[in-house]
């Protein structure tokens, strides 16, 4: 069994003894009315709660543990970690798992270690489009790339792109981020990438994701100047004062 297995096995066999041992206490204390003892172990158990539901996002411990050896069973490849869990439309969990080091994309019972014949490196952002196809960015051959289904985006406007971030899908399935051309990194969506902003020319860019509009927005570099941006728009004031970083 893997680390991770092991470690979800254990700190869920915790929260149950917690859990019997709160109700053994709570019986004693409907006699007694020393409610002390009680309370801490409540306490206790919300805290080990807590930690573990934020490490494993939406699910239950005892779904993610039964699901990473389903899934380990089913591949027969010794999982060590996974990350980016989420449901598909279709029902399927998805995400990314880690074999002998390496991070893979996978859906249902299916790890995916290569796309249009090229070797998956490592992979991170991984999510589930609208239409159901997985995306988010994978490295081959030392560059991480933004991918969707089949299709690994190594070009973007026949720009060759060097690096990307902040991969993610917008309303209309379109990819979305930031990619570093010729050194500087730009945002992008669909198959533009955005080198100005209202005529100026950008610099950077950093936190870039999209509003529930469709717009892109985030942080762009103007002169030397970091300016928060949506759409069109670099704002360079708030309430007539002066953005200088």
């Amino acid at each position: 069994m893997s680390f991770l297995c092991q470690q979800i096995k254990i700190d869920c066999e915790q929260l149950q003894a917690l859990k019997e041992e709160f109700i053994l206490e709570y019986e004693k204390a409907k006699e007694t009315g020393k409610l002390g003892k009680a309370r801490m172990i409540k306490i206790k158990w919300e805290g080990k709660y807590n930690l573990l539901k934020k490490e494993l996002g939406e699910f239950l411990p005892g779904e993610v543990y039964d699901f990473i050896m389903e899934l380990r069973d089913e591949t027969n490849e010794e999982i060590q970690s996974c990350a980016n869990i989420h449901f598909q439309p279709n029902g399927n969990l998805a995400g990314r798992v880690q074999i002998n080091g390496v991070w893979y994309p996978f859906h249902g019972n299916e790890i995916i270690e290569t796309i249009v014949g090229e070797k998956i490196e490592d992979c991170y952002n991984i999510h589930t489009q609208p239409n159901n196809d997985l995306a988010g960015r994978v490295q081959i051959n030392g560059v991480l790339y933004p991918f969707h289904g089949n299709e690994i985006i190594k070009t973007i406007a026949k720009e060759k792109i060097e690096n990307c971030d902040y991969i993610h899908t917008q309303p209309n399935n379109d990819l979305a981020g930031r990619v570093q051309v010729n050194g500087v990194w730009y945002p992008f969506h669909s198959n533009e990438i955005i080198k100005t902003i209202a005529g100026e020319k950008i610099e950077f860019c950093y936190n870039i994701h999209t509003q529930p509009n469709g717009e892109l927005a985030g942080r762009v570099q103007i002169n030397g100047v970091l300016y928060p941006f949506h759409g069109n728009e670099i704002i360079k004031t708030i309430a007539k004062v002066k953005i200088e970083d």
